[in-house]
């Protein structure tokens, strides 16, 4: 065996499977962060998928760490903090930046024997100015924002998992648009201490993974308690296809895509469609006006401090938040809650629901991040939320999203494993291949 096939065999594995196999002695996380790192120094040009890489020394001297995720190297969006490297934010304003501290769930990483392989680009503040970061499916397209670099990374196999965040649809989106699984859990489920902030009131953790069985391993590993996708052959919940008011701007091929799952899901599991949930319309604009407000207050030192080091699209962003009155931000919060009680009434004991995760396929990258349209009411709403990549014969996937009531997390990671077995050529993975798709 060649020693590129058995780096093409490294790559493929699943962190599941690389901490299996080193349990069992059969590989050393040294030789597979030695993989990961040969492949990004072929790819890494091309992609642009890393702010910084980690010293490979460094990570040496932690390999003797022995928990369930050693042999597991993760990607970390630059936004999260890390004692070994620079922590910039996405911005030149915050280019020397170097926490004393890792963020609570990058110690929780390491303390279960995962290796941090860098920092993955962000958008800037994780907002909607690009990061360089290209799509691994196509140079033409965009990977998604914000968390661009994590969703690249995962998809061009240079790491199974990567730690992304979501404010308005960070993680969903980019999931979508480069073809892997990607996971936001319930709000405030997971903590965190050391992430920058954008808005308080959304901010959650995102979760990328080639392989979905990774997303509750990583989950077991940062909450110490066990996590689980796996399902049985009987479907594990009742499915409510939820199109939502935005529908007018599903694409064609999602339209299809949602046609198709009405007729032959119910041949499969209980399902049922939902035309509007009380309220919905008024979500989204809701969740604008959160996140502006909120990003304002947040950053109002950064504009009068460093106004030269932040981009125009930022900075009309905060012009918008500052506009924002106090009864405004209320009577958004009072929408949100107002939501959240429609939301659960509408779901019955054991559903979950199945909307888009996105309009359509990746737009090009002249366009744009991507819009959050299919994505911001489920944040606003603090829901899980699950995007579920589904194969496109010319590589550029589409995508559904699954979601819960808060709380619901594992219902929502089952049910899009019993998707993703049960309906082949319908809703099956699109994993991408293992390396240049361009």
């Amino acid at each position: 065996m060649t020693a590129a096939r058995s780096d093409r065999d490294i790559l493929a594995l699943s962190g599941e499977a690389a901490a299996m196999a080193v349990c069992k002695g059969r590989l050393t996380p040294q030789k597979i962060e030695a993989a990961q790192f040969r492949h990004i120094e072929e790819r890494e040009p091309a992609v642009k998928a890393w702010a910084r890489l980690a010293d490979p020394a460094q990570n040496m001297d932690r390999h003797h760490i022995s928990g369930p995720l050693s042999g597991v190297s993760v990607g970390v969006k630059d936004i999260f903090d890390t004692a070994d490297m620079v922590t910039a934010y996405g911005s030149p304003a915050f280019a020397d930046r170097r926490p004393e501290t890792d963020a609570w769930i990058v110690d929780r990483l390491r303390r279960a024997g995962a290796t941090i392989l860098g920092k993955t680009h962000t958008t800037e503040f994780a907002c909607f100015h690009p990061a360089p970061t290209r799509n691994p499916l196509h140079p033409d397209v965009t990977p998604g924002g914000s968390s661009s670099g994590s969703a690249a990374a995962v998809a061009d196999g240079m790491v199974p998992i990567s730690l992304g965040s979501q404010t308005a649809g960070s993680t969903i989106r980019p999931a979508a648009f480069c073809g892997v699984f990607g996971f936001k859990p319930t709000f405030g489920l997971i903590p965190l201490t050391g992430v920058m902030r954008l808005a308080l009131s959304l901010d959650t953790l995102g979760l990328f993974a080639r392989h979905l069985g990774d997303i509750p391993l990583t989950l077991s590993a940062i909450t110490g308690r066990s996590w689980t996708c796996r399902s049985f052959e009987e479907p594990p919940c009742r499915f409510v296809i939820y199109r939502g008011p935005h529908w007018n701007k599903a694409s064609t091929e999602t339209t299809a895509l949602f046609d198709r799952l009405t007729e032959i899901l119910p041949q499969h599991a209980p399902c049922r469609s939902v035309g509007e949930i009380i309220g919905d319309r008024r979500l989204t604009p809701a969740q604008e006006v959160v996140m502006a407000r909120e990003v304002h207050e947040n950053f109002k030192p950064v504009l009068e401090t460093k106004p030269d080091q932040v981009s125009d699209p930022f900075r009309h962003l905060c012009r918008f938040g500052a506009s924002v009155s106090e009864s405004e931000y209320r009577k958004a919060h009072l929408c949100r809650n107002e939501g959240y009680l429609a939301f659960r009434e509408t779901l019955k004991a054991g559903e979950v629901v199945i909307t888009p995760a996105a309009p359509g396929v990746a737009p090009n990258r002249a366009d744009g991040t991507g819009d959050p349209v299919f994505n911001r009411m489920w944040t606003l709403l603090g829901v899980p939320c699950l995007s579920v990549p589904i194969k496109r014969p010319d590589r550029l996937p589409l995508a559904i999203q699954i979601l819960g009531q808060r709380g619901e997390d594992e219902a929502v990671l089952q049910a899009g494993d019993w998707l993703s077995r049960t309906l082949p050529g319908i809703l099956e993975t699109a994993i991408p291949p293992i390396g240049p798709q361009f």
